[in-house]
C-alpha cells in the first residue's frame, strides 16, 4: 500500500505548525493507510481530518476501532479525532478497508 498506493498529503507542514497528515490510498480505494503525527503541542478540543482519494459511494471500517463510516463522510465532513493523542512528538496510525 506504501510503496504502490497514492499519496495524498492532508495536512502539510508550511500550512499547519501543529500537526501534519498523509494517507496512502490503493488504487483501487480498497484501502488507505493514514498517518497523523504532532508536531508539538497544541491544546484544540476539536480536530476532524478529511481523507482523500476514497470512493464516496463506498463503506470503510477503522481497523483498529471497529467503526464505519461511507467514503464521502470521510471526504466531507471527515473523522473526528478530537480524542486522540495531541502530545508534541506523538503519532499514530489508521488503517481503513473498503466493505464489500
Amino acid at each position: 500500500l506504501i510503496h504502490e498506493g497514492d499519496l495524498y498529503r492532508l495536512i502539510a507542514p508550511w500550512e499547519n505548525t501543529y500537526r501534519v497528515a498523509w494517507s496512502f490510498v490503493s488504487a483501487d480505494q480498497s484501502e488507505a493507510l493514514v498517518t497523523v503525527v504532532n508536531s508539538r503541542f497544541y491544546h484544540n478540543p476539536r480536530f476532524f481530518l478529511r481523507l482523500k482519494g476514497l470512493d464516496a459511494g463506498a463503506n470503510y471500517r477503522v481497523e483498529e476501532s471497529g467503526e464505519r463510516f461511507s467514503g464521502a463522510f470521510l471526504m466531507r465532513v471527515g473523522l473526528n479525532l478530537s480524542r486522540a493523542p495531541h502530545g508534541t512528538g506523538e503519532s499514530y496510525r489508521l488503517h481503513f478497508i473498503r466493505e464489500e
